[in-house]
């Protein structure tokens, strides 16, 4: 068999979700009122973004703090990726 790739195989193959190195800044989709989507500890921001934008029910991005609250907050696309500023309570 040679050693080239087929393009089927490459296009098939799982893209999970990343998870955060060494658990730093976690964050999950949840709907507008702050209840999460699915459960788990979180995932990277990038994710959340991906998650949220693909819900049909409309969603936002929260972060789940060290003791497993969320706060809700806004993305902002740059350049870079996103970043996440926490609304005020």
């Amino acid at each position: 068999m040679s050693s080239i790739n087929k393009p089927a195989k490459i296009a098939s193959r799982a893209k999970g979700l990343t998870t955060p190195k060494a658990r730093g800044e976690c964050f999950t989709a949840v709907t507008p009122e702050g209840v999460r989507f699915y459960p788990g500890g979180g995932v990277s921001l990038t994710d959340a973004v991906r998650l949220a934008e693909g819900m049909v029910a409309p969603a936002r991005v929260a972060r789940v703090e060290k003791d497993g609250s969320l706060a809700l907050g806004n993305v902002l696309a740059e350049t870079r990726g996103y970043s996440f500023t926490a609304l005020a309570a």
